[in-house]
């Protein structure tokens, strides 16, 4: 690899440098060429003087297209020779950062999961308690509400922690109402009555309605429409239960290790 020290001072040339060097001489080799063919152009017209100086000018371009091809050769060699080198440099780094990969998950599995197995047992151990509390505390409302039920006393049934502490507030039915200008158009035939709200302008006035029909575009054209002040309906709000969230009786909590009992719900006693 004498060439890329040469061309390069003696540092460690990368397979991107010697392309862009093979395609620098390329474009010099072209350029050669052309110059080559140019230098007998006019050849008829020549003296000899001219003739012997385009001979040497042309032998000269030759010497140089010449060095060119070996410089493109050499380098097209030692271009494969690098490329095999790096490919095999990112084999091992690759290579090398997998082992390390390997290395630290087999730690982890054989060291810092039965760290962690053991931080679970003690954690679910606590939820499990807190989880019997709780159990205990429905079992013992759903008893009082019994009795409750027993003795008459319906208003005071006890609501369960789920409802009372995780559960979002209902959104119960309601009605607005308000009283305002309204329409009132009359079916000539039954008497019927629709009711529409009037449309107040910028001066404070009711805008009046159009004819021949206030309301429909096929409506009662022989109705009989006028202006009133009356209590109507402006707002509807239905019934919507509130939002519980997921139960915790569905919780299951095995154990960290082969042979340990469940840690939740705790196994029935024989």
């Amino acid at each position: 690899m004498g060439i890329l020290n040469t061309l390069f001072g003696g540092a460690t040339a990368t397979s991107a440098q010697i392309a862009e060097a093979i395609t620098k001489a390329e474009a010099e080799l072209a350029t050669v060429r052309s110059k080559i063919k140019a230098a007998m152009a006019g050849l008829a017209t020549f003296t000899d003087e001219q003739h012997i100086a385009a001979e040497a000018k042309q032998a000269e371009l030759k010497r140089a297209e010449a060095r060119l091809v070996a410089r493109i050769t050499d380098l097209s060699a030692d271009l494969a020779t690098v490329k095999a080198a790096e490919a095999a440099a990112e084999r091992a780094a690759e290579e090398a950062a997998f082992d390390a990969r390997f290395k630290a998950a087999r730690a982890a599995v054989n060291t810092d999961a039965l760290k962690h197995l053991r931080e679970y047992q003690k954690a679910a151990t606590a939820v499990a308690a807190a989880l019997a509390a709780l159990e205990s505390i429905s079992s013992e409302v759903e008893d009082v509400n019994a009795e409750l039920r027993k003795r008459g006393r319906h208003d005071e049934t006890l609501p369960s922690y789920s409802k009372l502490h995780r559960k979002a507030p209902d959104r119960p039915e309601s009605v607005r109402k308000e009283r305002c200008k309204v329409w009132v158009l009359t079916d000539p035939y039954n008497g019927a009555e629709t009711i529409r709200k009037a449309t107040i302008g910028p001066d404070g006035e009711v805008v009046p309605i159009g004819q021949p029909d206030p309301f429909d575009r096929q409506g009662w054209r022989q109705g009989t429409y006028h202006l009133e002040e009356r209590e109507i309906v402006v707002e509807k709000v239905s019934f919507r239960p509130g939002t519980y969230l997921p139960s915790l009786s569905e919780i299951v909590l095995p154990p960290a290790l082969l042979g340990q009992d469940f840690i939740w719900p705790r196994p029935k006693k024989a």
